[in-house]
């Protein structure tokens, strides 16, 4: 398997690594940088997208698992730009102090 044949599955590798830079990024920031892991991830996201309508060759890998194709290509991307409305719409929502959550301090009764 050659990486071109492995660059028909970009948006799945894309996604698995944007997964673990925002988990790490997660893992290691403290409480004062987690306000902005929404915004990065977003970002990421946003490049994802946009690496999605880059061209890519129809083909079949893994003996007929994985098929790809322009229609396949084409409904990845528009799932992609909906995932991203989603994204930018909940950026305000996280931001709210409401919806952090704190495990020192429980918010129902005891």
């Amino acid at each position: 398997m050659s990486l071109e044949n492995l660059l028909m599955m970009r948006h799945e590798i894309l996604l698995t690594i944007a997964a673990l830079l925002v988990l790490s990024a997660e893992i290691f920031t403290g409480d004062n940088g987690k306000k902005h892991l929404s915004i990065f991830s977003v970002i990421l996201f946003a490049l994802i997208t946009a690496a999605g309508f880059l061209p890519v060759k129809s083909g079949i890998l893994f003996g007929g698992m994985y098929v790809s194709s322009p229609v396949t290509v084409l409904m990845k991307n528009i799932i992609n730009i909906g995932a991203l409305i989603v994204f930018i719409q909940s950026v305000s929502w996280l931001g709210k102090e409401e919806n952090t959550s704190s495990f020192s301090s429980p918010r129902w009764p005891v």
